[in-house]
C-alpha cells in the first residue's frame, strides 16, 4: 500500500462481505467502508462479498463474488478526458442506474434497447451513450461477468464510427494471492505431553483453495497440515523448560498458489520441581562423640538446575548441617551414654531445594550396653577372743538411663568367714571362728567378687592379723573321791592355742588340750 496521499484515487463506499486489497508491495489488507484505495492495487471480493469503490473522479466501480481488479488508468480512468468520454458528464444518474443493473442483475436488456432513440447514433447527449456502457464493459472482470460475444466489431461503430484505442475488457492475468488464516496458540508445559490441532480458512479466487500437506519436526514439538487446513502439533516433551520462559517457534504454511502464512506455537515453561535424595544413618552409642555425613543429589528436568538450600539445624541429640552442593554433617551432642543397650533414638531433619524439593537425612541412634562401675572395699581385722564382723556399702554407677544393680549374695563362705550382699551394695563379713589360733603378727586374707547385673564386677577384701595372748592354765579335778573311785582333772586354758598343748600332773598323768579347745581332761583311777 503506498504511503502517499497523492497515491489516493478513492475510498470503499459500500460493503458487503469480505474484500481486500493487495499493495504494489505485497502487503495485504482486508478492506471496511470508508477505507481509501491506492493506484496499482489488486483489490479481491470474498466469495459472497460485494463492494463498490468510489474514485476521486467521481467515477464508481462494482466488485463481487469472488471478483478481482488491478486499480490501474483503465479502471478509475485517469487519463484525459476526450469528447466520448465527455458524455459521461451530466448523464451520471443514467450511469448509476445501468451500473445498478449490472450490479443486482436488472433490467440491462431494457437499458440496451433504450441506449439510442430512433436516428440518433450514440453521440453522448442522446439516450444512455454506448460510451457509458463501454466504460461499464471496460471495467467488468472476465471473472465476474461472461463477456463472450463481445468484440470490437460490435463496439467500434459505436464510438463515432472510429476504430476504438482502448480495450474492450481490462483482463487480470496476474495471480491474486489466496487469502490465508493464521493462527497463535499459546501452551504450558506439563508433564506429560501436548497436543493442539485446529484449522486455517483459504479463500482463493484463481487457484484451488487447499494448502499444500506438510509434516514438520520442530525444536519443541511435530507440526503437520493437511490439504484442507486442518493441523495438528504434539510435543515431544519438555521438562526441561525453565519456569516462566516462553519458548516459540513458527511454522510456515503455504498454500496451492504459493501463499504463504504462519501458525505459532508458545510454550511457557512450568516449574518442574527437582528431586532430590534422601539419606539414613545408622550409629551405635559408644563412650565418645558420635559424627557422620554424606551428600544428597538434586535432579532437575529444567535447564536450570535448583540447588539445595543450605541449612543448620540442632537436633534432640545432635546438630545436622548441609551446604548447597549437598554435602551434610552430623554431630551427636555428647556421648549419648544414657542410651540403654538396644535402644534406638531416631531424629530427621529436613532438606529443601531451591525450587521447592523436598528430603530427609534421618539418623538412628542404638544405645549399647555401657557397663556400670561398682566401688571395691578392703577390710582390716585384728585377732580377738571373739568373732569377728565387718560390713559396708558399695556405691555403683551406671551410665545407661536404666542402672544397673548389684547381683546379691547369701552367706558366701570364705576360708575364715562368710560374706553377705544385697542388691543394693550393703554388704557383711563375719569369721566363723576367733580364730585365736593365729600367732602374733600372722596376716590372713581373703577376697569376695561382687557383680552388678549389666557385668560390672568389684570385690571386698577382708584382712586378719593374729595378736599375741597371755594364757592362763586352770587346773582341777574331782571334789569328791568314793574309795575306790576315779578322780577326773581337768586343765583349761583362758585362750585356744593353734596346737596341741600338754599339761603333766604330779603323778605323771598327762592332759592333752587339743590345739583351738580351751580345756582338756585325763581320769586317775
Amino acid at each position: 500500500m503506498a504511503a502517499n496521499e497523492q497515491n489516493i484515487i478513492g475510498k470503499v463506499s459500500k460493503l458487503t462481505g469480505k474484500a481486500f486489497a493487495k499493495g504494489t508491495n505485497g502487503e495485504l489488507r482486508e478492506l471496511q467502508i470508508g477505507d481509501p484505495v491506492y493506484e496499482g492495487e489488486v483489490v479481491v471480493a470474498a466469495a459472497g462479498a460485494k463492494v463498490e469503490l468510489a474514485f476521486n473522479n467521481g467515477g464508481a466501480y462494482f466488485i463481487r463474488d469472488s471478483e478481482s481488479v488491478t486499480l490501474d488508468g483503465m479502471v478509475f480512468g485517469d487519463r484525459t478526458v476526450d469528447s466520448i468520454d465527455g458524455a459521461l458528464n451530466g448523464q451520471r444518474g443514467e450511469l448509476d442506474e445501468v451500473s445498478r443493473a449490472i450490479d443486482e442483475d436488472g433490467r440491462l436488456g431494457e437499458l440496451l434497447n433504450e441506449v439510442r432513440s430512433p436516428g440518433t447514433t450514440g453521440i453522448a447527449d442522446q439516450g444512455h451513450s454506448f460510451v457509458q456502457l463501454l466504460r461499464i464493459v471496460e471495467a467488468i472482470t472476465p471473472l465476474g461477468f461472461d463477456t463472450a460475444g463481445i468484440s470490437n466489431d460490435h463496439l467500434n461503430p459505436i464510438i463515432g464510427g472510429e476504430a476504438a484505442t482502448d480495450e474492450v475488457a481490462h483482463i487480470n492475468t496476474t495471480n491474486v494471492p489466496a487469502v490465508l488464516d493464521s493462527t497463535t496458540l499459546n501452551f504450558v508445559e506439563t508433564n506429560g505431553v501436548l497436543t493442539a490441532n485446529g484449522a486455517l480458512s483459504i479463500s482463493d479466487i484463481d487457484s484451488p483453495a487447499t494448502f499444500n500437506p506438510t509434516t514438520v519436526a520442530g525444536t519443541y514439538g511435530t507440526f503437520s497440515i493437511d490439504a484442507a487446513g486442518a493441523w495438528v502439533f504434539t510435543t515431544i516433551g519438555q521438562d526441561a523448560l525453565d519456569a516462566g520462559t516462553i519458548y516459540s517457534e513458527i511454522f510456515e504454511v503455504t498454500s496451492a498458489d504459493g501463499t504463504k502464512t504462519l501458525v505459532t506455537i508458545n510454550i511457557t515453561g512450568s516449574e518442574d520441581v527437582s528431586t532430590l535424595t534422601s539419606a539414613i544413618a545408622n550409629l551405635t552409642e559408644t563412650n565418645i562423640v558420635l559424627t557422620t555425613g554424606g551428600t544428597l543429589t538434586v535432579s532437575d528436568l529444567d535447564t536450570t538446575a535448583a540447588t539445595v538450600l543450605p541449612s543448620s539445624a540442632v537436633g534432640a541429640y545432635g546438630t545436622f548441617q548441609i551446604d548447597g552442593s549437598g554435602v551434610w554433617s552430623y554431630v551427636t551432642n555428647s556421648a549419648l551414654n544414657q542410651l540403654n543397650a538396644g535402644q534406638v533414638v531416631s531424629e530427621s531433619f529436613a532438606v529443601m531445594t531451591s525450587d521447592g524439593g523436598r528430603s530427609h537425612v534421618t539418623i538412628n541412634i542404638a544405645g549399647s550396653e555401657d557397663v556400670s562401675t561398682l566401688s571395691s572395699s578392703t577390710v582390716n581385722l585384728v585377732e580377738t577372743n571373739d568373732i569377728l564382723s565387718t560390713g559396708g556399702i558399695l556405691a555403683l554407677t551406671d551410665l545407661d538411663h536404666t542402672s544397673a544393680t548389684v547381683v546379691a549374695q547369701t552367706a558366701t563362705l570364705g576360708s575364715y568367714g562368710s560374706f553377705t550382699i544385697n542388691a543394693a551394695g550393703v554388704w557383711s563379713y563375719s569369721t566363723t571362728d576367733p580364730l585365736n589360733w593365729l600367732a602374733a603378727g600372722q596376716l590372713v586374707s581373703e577376697t569376695f567378687i561382687v557383680n552388678t547385673t549389666d557385668g560390672g564386677q568389684s570385690a571386698v577384701t577382708v584382712n586378719i592379723t593374729g595378736t599375741s595372748f597371755v594364757t592362763v592354765l586352770d587346773l582341777s579335778a574331782t571334789a569328791i573321791v568314793v574309795e575306790g573311785g576315779s578322780i577326773v582333772y581337768t586343765a583349761s586354758v583362758t585362750n585356744p592355742s593353734d596346737s596341741d598343748l600338754t599339761v603333766t600332773l604330779s603323778n605323771n598323768q598327762s592332759i592333752v588340750i587339743v590345739a583351738g579347745s580351751t580345756s582338756g581332761s585325763v581320769t586317775v583311777a
